[in-house]
């Protein structure tokens, strides 16, 4: 389940520690900005994405998730 956020700007990190426990959508200023407006939280990633399908325009919105569901791997990665 998503909810809608009224007019909450601030960065993405900020969103993060705000909102630990949930998805975030943020539509940033502009491309490459680390400040815009939060205008969705939900539960799971699949409630965000929903919410995304509703928009007409999404090409500014990101989605980032809250600071209790990041997960870390750590070490190196090493590719083929």
């Amino acid at each position: 389940m998503y909810k809608i956020i009224d007019n909450q700007r601030m960065t993405i990190h900020e969103a993060s520690e705000f909102y630990p426990d949930s998805m975030i959508v943020i539509r940033l200023d502009s491309v490459g900005s680390e400040t815009g407006t939060v205008i969705c939280i939900g539960d799971e990633d699949s409630d965000v994405i929903e919410f995304l399908g509703t928009l007409e325009d999404d090409s500014k919105c990101l989605v980032t998730e809250g600071r209790n569901l990041r997960c870390y791997l750590g070490g190196v990665v090493v590719g083929a």
